[in-house]
């Protein structure tokens, strides 16, 4: 597991996997091509954002999330009253969970 107060992770090109993180504050992961797991973790907020990929996220916590993927399928828990999630890619999926 892996414990920070923020976290901002970028690549151009290339998979992001995270599995157990957990954020105090903010985190945010952008890249331009490549898809994202962030599995069992957390964080007050989410800004995860890829031009072409899929985003794969199960959170322990909810989140109020904001989805949207030009093309793809977007799967995501609705109503969410937690901290602000916002999910983004052009050509791709999206699916998030709760733990």
């Amino acid at each position: 597991d892996v414990r920070a107060k923020s976290a901002d992770i970028e690549s151009s090109t290339g998979k992001i996997d995270a599995k157990g993180v957990i954020i105090a504050g903010k985190l945010k992961i952008d890249t331009s091509t490549g898809d994202v797991n962030f599995l069992k973790g957390d964080a007050e907020s989410v800004y995860i954002d890829t031009s072409t990929g899929d985003i794969n996220c199960s959170f322990l916590s909810e989140k109020n999330i904001k989805a949207n993927s030009s093309t793809g399928d977007v799967s995501v828990p609705s109503g969410g009253s937690g901290g602000e999630c916002k999910l983004s890619t052009s050509t791709g999926d999206i699916k998030a969970t709760y733990e």
